[in-house]
């Protein structure tokens, strides 16, 4: 069945990939960027499958605007792509609030907006698909980047959470952390699965931080375990 994608960030990179895949799988997509000339320069100009839309994502109006006009030339949204980020880098002492709200604007509540907009239109058709792209800072930490590594881990730790209300009415949640180049077609493949998974990360290198973290994770309570499980006190009722 032919479905509708809504891509946020789809002027290049990652975002524009996967639009093409979804175009080619036959799919017809929303493509949306801070210039909406990037977004056709990327993708071609408008036709039977693709609309190109301009859209920053952490203006909430523009938001709503954006996913009407999706609505008003496709019906529907089926399948959302958080993809529109935005990388700080540099040592946290020398950041400013200022660093720190362009990169939660972008990263984390652009997501929100988006999210909030395209959530009730899935609800009401008790069916659709949310991915929302994180990177490797959304599972370690590093010494360069820690705001932006901060708001991956926002970004998990919403998708998540989120994750657990909406899967009720048939709608899933997949974090997708990148590696190589052809994690396009694997997110649409990803979105015509039944049950598709909360995580996924995309590639040989993806995996190797996933295990990583995980066996990081492991070690440390592992090592500690009399101490970790000590602060339990004692639950016995009166």
């Amino acid at each position: 069945m032919q479905k509708t994608w809504f891509i946020t960030g789809a002027g290049r990179g990652l975002g524009a990939q996967i639009a093409k895949a979804a175009i080619r799988s036959g799919d017809r997509v929303v493509a949306t960027g801070r210039r909406r000339e990037a977004v056709i320069e990327g993708l071609g100009p408008d036709n039977d499958q693709l609309q190109s839309v301009e859209l920053d994502v952490t203006d909430a109006g523009q938001v709503r605007v954006a996913v009407q006009a999706a609505l008003s030339r496709f019906g529907t949204i089926d399948v959302l792509v958080n993809n529109a980020r935005y990388g700080h880098l540099g040592l946290f002492e020398e950041d400013t609030i200022r660093d720190t709200q362009a990169q939660f604007a972008t990263n984390l509540f652009g997501v929100f907006n988006v999210t909030w907009a395209v959530l009730p239109i899935m609800r009401s058709a008790r069916k659709g698909r949310i991915f929302n792209i994180s990177s490797f800072g959304g599972i370690h930490g590093a010494e360069l980047g820690p705001l932006h590594r901060a708001s991956k881990f926002a970004l998990e730790g919403f998708s998540e959470s989120v994750s657990k209300q909406i899967t009720p009415f048939g709608l899933f949640v997949t974090i997708v952390e990148p590696g190589p180049a052809k994690r396009a077609e694997a997110i649409v493949r990803l979105a015509s699965e039944a049950a598709p998974p909360m995580r996924f990360p995309a590639g040989s290198i993806a995996v190797g931080e996933a295990d990583a973290k995980l066996a990081g994770m492991r070690f440390e309570p592992d090592c500690r375990r009399r101490l970790c499980v000590s602060p339990d006190g004692s639950y016995a009722t009166r």
